[in-house]
Formats: structure tokens, C-alpha cells, sequence
């Protein structure tokens, strides 16, 4: 499944969607990507295995106590499903684009400097090794394919020509769009929920790196118990004054441009942050809970700023997980073997906040979208 995330990861970020891009071969590409699981026979007796390995897995999900993940799931499936027969028609489509651009290139470029008869229909050997002397001549940078030079020749010079042409104007026929709004408002807000409870999954993540950085920070702190500091805590408790607080400075680096910057933590401080964001998205993670109950009741408006907001602070907390894995990493050698990475969370944490930022401009895209047509009268 991280194999096949990398794989739509990469056609999403460095394949381009238009007609000199998407070649024949990369679109026979994208068919079998789109293969790898059939959305629309969707059952745990598939002949697919992949389908049935995944049908398993969702099939056992959906008989969690979650009701409100059992319904995404349920509807996540039947959208894969259409989107699965929508990206195929498309790409088929496509693939019937190229046939006759290619086809139009050899009429242009080839078929005047050779002469063909009716005949040739029926026997088409002899002059599709003109053709072939002439195209190595004219187009030797392109691939020769037999199949559709016989189909120009029958289309052009055969009996039922008019019939194959009027075929073939039929298919590339651009048909009109109908307005794909209703005269009606959508809802958008189970995109907002969508958004919330993948980026709640980075919950137990977080608890996992913090318990490292506690650790981390545990084994720096014993590590530097000088006597000093042993006669220093003695008289703190003596005189039952509160131990100093903890600070320490990390370089922080912006994903977007890379830059770095330092920064001085208040260790307690960023500890308690963290602890109340993993009950929160615990919370959320929870249908039951009270967190959950006001999240149905809040405005759609609301939903989205919480969200974005979550996101915002997520962000900051994973520069800052990183800072701490980097600084960790950096103390004295005797203890580096010791120190405990956390590069796995923080990978996961991404994966969360970057599928969460996705719902989030989704939502924001659509919400625009309406507004813009409600303005318009046409909802």
C-alpha cells in the first residue's frame, strides 16, 4: 500500500494531464495503475487479489463499533469505484485521440507520395512496404504501426469508406457538457469531517514520538547530573523552590523554502502543547466523545477554521519535532547510540497533515465554487 501511495503521489505531483504528455505508452501506464485494485468489483471473493486483500481489511472495519467510519469507508468505495470507470473512459478516449492524430500525421506526411488503388484493401502487402520506405525517410523518429496504416488505407480507399470515416467523426465528436450544478446547495461538510479525522490519526504518532523525545531528553539530562547540580536540586527542595525551566535551542527548517532558522523551546511548555493536541485528536478519533458531539453541531464555517487551524499547529509542532531528533542526534558520542530517532513518526505526521491539507483546499475550492454560482443565480 506505500508502494502504491508513492506511485499516485508521483502522477499527481510530475505527470502532466494534456495531450503531449500523456503519450500512448504513458497512458497504458495509468490503465494498469488504475488496475491495481478493481474498484467496481469491490468483494472479498474477487478473482483480483488485490481487490480481495483489500476487501478483507475494509470488510472487517466496517464491523467497528465507528459508525461514522463505516459510512466513509462505504462511501469512499462507491467513489472510487466511478472514478475508476471515469479515469478509464477518459484515458480510452485519449488513446482514440492519439490512433487518428497519428493517423492524420501518415495522410498528411506519407500517403500523397504513394499511390494506392482498391485493390490494395484486400492485398495490402505490397504497398505498405512503399509506405514503410518512405516513412524511414520522412518520420524515422516515430514508430511504424501496420495495424493503423491499414486502417487509413481501408478507411480512405475501401468499399464502406464513408461508413469507417463517419465512425471515426463520431467518436472524436466533442459532446456538450451538461452544468454539473443542480439547482440545489451541496454539502461539503463530510469533506471537512474527512479532513479532521485523517489528520486525528496522527495521534498516536505523536504520542510515540514524544514518549522518544522524552526519553531523549531524560537521557541528556542524566548525563549532564554534575555534583553541582546534585547540591543545586538538594537545596531546590529544601527550600521547596520550583526547578528551572528547561530550554533549548534547535534549528528549525521551513519545508517550502528550506531556509533554517534557530529556535529556543521552552521544553515543558512544547510537552504540554503536544499532550493537549493528542487528546484532542483522541477525542475527535472518538464518536462518542464530547469533542465529537460539538463537532456535529458546529458551523461548516467554524469546522473549517478549526481545521486549518489544527493544521497550522500541527505544522509547527512537527518543525519543531524535527529540530528536537536533529539536536538529539547532535549531543555528546557516548551517548548518540543511546538516543532514540523519530523520523519514522515524523514521516507519518507529514503523510496525515499534507492528506489533511488536501480536504481542506478541496472544501475551500467547492465553497468558493458555490458562492461564485450563487452570485451568478444558477443556485
Amino acid at each position: 500500500m506505500a508502494h502504491y501511495e508513492t506511485m499516485l503521489e508521483f502522477v499527481n505531483n510530475y505527470y502532466q494531464f494534456n495531450t503531449e504528455f500523456l503519450t500512448p505508452k504513458r497512458i497504458s501506464i495509468l490503465l494498469e495503475l488504475n488496475s491495481t485494485f478493481i474498484w467496481s468489483d469491490f468483494t472479498n471473493t474477487s478473482n483480483h487479489t488485490n481487490t480481495r486483500a483489500i476487501a478483507d481489511i475494509i470488510n472487517n472495519l466496517l464491523k467497528g463499533p465507528d459508525q461514522l467510519s463505516s459510512s466513509l469507508l462505504r462511501d469512499s468505495v462507491t467513489h472510487l469505484a466511478k472514478s475508476e470507470a471515469y479515469i478509464n473512459t477518459q484515458l480510452k478516449s485519449l488513446s482514440i485521440f492519439h490512433r487518428e492524430e497519428y493517423k492524420l500525421l501518415i495522410r498528411r506526411e506519407i500517403i500523397p507520395s504513394v499511390k494506392i488503388t482498391k485493390a490494395d484493401c484486400a492485398n495490402p502487402s505490397n504497398v505498405l512496404r512503399e509506405i514503410k520506405k518512405i516513412f524511414t525517410l520522412k518520420l524515422k523518429k516515430k514508430p511504424f504501426y501496420t495495424d493503423l496504416i491499414v486502417e487509413i488505407i481501408r478507411e480512405d480507399y475501401g468499399d464502406d469508406s464513408a461508413i469507417l470515416q463517419q465512425e471515426i467523426l463520431s467518436r472524436l465528436e466533442v459532446k456538450a457538457k451538461e452544468s454539473s450544478f443542480a439547482n440545489q446547495e451541496v454539502n461539503h461538510r463530510p469533506i471537512l469531517i474527512s479532513g479532521l479525522r485523517v489528520l486525528s490519526n496522527s495521534a498516536p504518532h505523536l504520542k510515540a514520538a514524544l514518549e522518544k523525545i522524552k526519553a531523549n531528553q531524560e537521557l541528556v539530562y542524566k548525563s549532564e547530573n554534575t555534583i553541582f547540580r546534585k547540591i543545586a536540586e538538594a537545596l531546590r527542595q529544601l527550600f521547596k523552590i520550583e526547578p528551572p525551566e528547561k530550554h533549548i535551542t534547535i534549528i528549525i527548517t521551513d519545508n517550502i523554502n528550506q531556509n533554517t532558522k534557530k529556535q529556543t523551546l521552552n521544553y515543558s511548555v512544547f510537552e504540554k502543547e503536544v499532550l493537549q493536541k493528542i487528546a484532542l485528536f483522541q477525542n475527535i478519533m472518538m464518536p462518542h466523545s464530547a469533542v465529537n458531539q460539538k463537532i456535529k453541531t458546529m458551523p461548516d464555517e467554524l469546522l473549517f477554521n478549526s481545521l486549518t487551524k489544527y493544521i497550522s499547529d500541527s505544522n509547527e509542532m512537527l518543525k519543531q519535532l524535527g529540530g528536537l531528533d536533529e539536536f538529539y542526534k547532535s549531543v555528546k558520542p557516548e551517548l548518540r547510540s543511546k538516543i532514540r530517532g523519530i523520523k519514522i513518526e515524523i514521516t507519518t505526521i507529514t503523510n496525515s497533515i499534507i492528506k489533511a491539507n488536501q480536504y481542506r483546499a478541496e472544501y475551500q475550492a467547492l465553497a468558493e465554487e458555490v458562492s461564485h454560482m450563487k452570485k451568478l443565480g444558477v443556485i
